[in-house]
């Protein structure tokens, strides 16, 4: 059975899923999910109905091919649209890798975000950004107008969130438990926002 290091799904529907109302009053653009798995084979999305059911009602890209199959390569890619030789961003690691090879070589003004927020949409990043992001000692990144962005990658437990600026900690009782902290805020409709919304 093919595994797949990184596996992409964009999932586009004008739902009320992340911002309520933007499509229903006319804006024109589409609400965006970018959902970005990494790390399993493919064949345990059986076992992930959740994930089943958005794939069926989204858009899959079956050809889609990576830049390259480690993490910070190709998510750096993704975000600049730029192949790893060009974004500067070759491993996973420093001197060139990681989120302080990105930060080094001006990716982060390079970055899709930017340009969405540019053409009115809210931008919002959740999870995991780049190995080497440190909650407590970085900042932000230009271009999000939500930021809510977990270190390290893998620690379900005992983790620090950076929430717009605000250091979160969470400990090891059940609700703290990194994948339903993440999506907690996501999970209804913001009816406020009058803007397409685009949500990493």
């Amino acid at each position: 059975m093919n595994k797949f290091k990184y596996t992409f799904l964009i999932l586009f529907f004008a739902i009320n899923t992340f911002s309520g109302n933007a499509q229903s009053e006319g804006k024109g653009s589409p609400n965006i999910i970018f959902i970005l798995t990494d790390g399993y084979a493919s064949n345990l999305v059986d076992f992930m109905p959740n994930l089943k059911a958005m794939q069926k009602e989204g858009v899959t890209f079956s050809n889609y091919y990576v830049s390259n199959s480690l993490c910070c390569p190709s998510r750096s890619s993704i975000f600049t649209g730029m192949l790893p030789h060009n974004s500067g961003v070759q491993t996973n690691t420093v001197p060139n890798g990681g989120y302080q090879g990105f930060m080094d070589h001006g990716d982060a003004q390079e970055s899709f975000c930017v340009a969405l927020q540019q053409t009115g949409y809210k931008t919002a990043m959740m999870g995991k950004f780049l190995n080497g992001y440190l909650p407590r000692t970085h900042e932000p990144l230009q271009g999000w107008s939500d930021w809510f962005v977990a270190g390290g990658g893998y620690r379900n437990f005992d983790y620090d969130i950076n929430s717009n600026g605000q250091i979160l900690h969470y400990g090891n009782a059940p609700e703290d438990y990194l994948t339903d902290v993440l999506a907690a805020p996501y999970r209804q409709p913001d009816q406020s926002v009058e803007r397409p919304s685009f949500l990493y």
